[in-house]
């Protein structure tokens, strides 16, 4: 009839799916769903529950809101073609690319909130998925200054950005030039980047850089600790 996956770290847990059955929609199911799930996982010590919804998908934004959840954030979705990017290399910096596996020992800041919230579920469940994705690491002095891993299919979609700090622009234009070097190599058409809406210095960076906003997801969560 219906199911429900989340996963959990630990004071916090973030909902990756819920469906119901087509046949048995609209009897409360759902509802039913996420109140046990929300009442198992106040037993386990979590405090907060996340999840995101996209922007056009009105009814579930309207579910999760009746519910009891808030709007914590807006992650804009931004997408460019690789030959309209205006970022190129600055002497200094070093790009290496090397296996995503290696992602987790940089000690550097994400420009998504998911980033840090779901990589140790990502990295145990999609172990296969981990082995071909990749990961551009721009460093300076020896001192690692911006992250990004990637996949590639029809366009080069990138996961997770991270950063030394929030202004280190010169980095992130070094990345994306790389980036941009990788797409055309394996003829990727477009590259297509996640950052939080609350980095207005980032998104204008991104958007003076090529890049525009497609699509947006809004963060929602709950505080169970008191369930």
């Amino acid at each position: 009839m219906g199911f429900i996956v989340a996963y959990k770290k630990r004071s916090r847990a973030y909902v990756d799916a819920i469906a119901v059955d087509r046949e048995y929609r609209g009897i409360g199911i759902g509802k039913t769903l996420l109140s046990e799930l929300e009442s198992r996982l106040a037993t386990q010590g979590v405090e907060e529950i996340y999840l995101s919804v996209k922007s056009w998908n009105t009814s579930a934004l309207d579910f999760y809101l009746r519910n009891g959840y808030s709007v914590k954030g807006v992650v804009f979705v931004m997408r460019a073609t690789a030959d309209r990017i205006r970022a190129e290399h600055v002497a200094g910096y070093v790009v290496s690319d090397v296996s995503a596996k290696y992602t987790r020992k940089y000690k550097v800041l994400p420009t998504t909130w998911w980033s840090t919230l779901v990589e140790d579920i990502d990295m145990l469940i999609y172990k296969k998925f981990y082995k071909v994705e990749r990961t551009i690491v721009v460093k300076k002095s020896k001192r690692v200054k911006a992250v990004a891993t990637y996949s590639l299919n029809n366009e080069l979609v990138v996961d997770s950005i991270l950063l030394a700090c929030y202004s280190e622009l010169e980095a992130l234009k070094v990345l994306l030039n790389a980036l941009k070097q990788v797409a055309s190599a394996n003829q990727a058409k477009t590259i297509k980047v996640p950052v939080d809406a609350s980095k207005k210095q980032l998104v204008k960076a991104l958007e003076e850089l090529g890049f525009r906003i497609e699509e947006s997801e809004y963060l929602l969560y709950k505080n169970i600790s008191e369930y």
